[in-house]
């Protein structure tokens, strides 16, 4: 009599619904990591936006432009349209000192948001506020990242 040798049905279909187990409590977890990326890149470019603030306002004073409302200052030739000394809310102020990858992220007038391109501004993006007056730094928004 001959022996055969290999697995049994029985142990194939207990092998396969323990894999099955395992992937179902492991999937959630590495499906959250994509919005979590996106929140982080988008603290990220909210940090890029403070700094770059920071160091176009002090090229704005060591220029000497202590006065106008207004002005334009020009780093790495690019132009950058000023609000009382800081970058303004436009494509021409803060989205022009961030110096980011073009196509993936855009510039919203209307809610005036750095965005991911492709995806509404309010779902997925860090919003960006004028100066009010002389000395007074702009507001940069908490990123949103829910429908990213």
């Amino acid at each position: 009599m001959k022996r055969q040798s290999g697995f049994t049905l029985i142990e194939l279909i207990l092998v396969i619904v323990i894999l099955g187990i395992l992937a179902a409590t492991a999937a959630p977890k590495f499906a959250n990591l994509r919005t979590e990326a996106e929140g982080a890149a988008l603290k990220g470019i909210r940090g890029a936006m403070e700094s770059s603030v920071s160091m176009a306002h002090g090229i704005w004073l060591a220029l000497g432009n202590l006065g106008p409302a207004s002005d334009i200052i020009y780093t790495n030739n690019v132009s950058i349209s000023m609000v009382n000394g800081y970058p303004a809310a436009t494509a021409t102020g803060i989205f022009a000192t961030l110096d980011l990858t073009s196509g993936i992220y855009s510039w919203d007038p209307l809610s005036r948001m750095v965005y991911k391109s492709g995806v509404a501004p309010a779902t997925c993006g860090v919003g960006y506020t004028d100066s009010i007056g002389l000395n007074i730094p702009p507001v940069t928004s908490a990123p949103v990242y829910s429908g990213c």
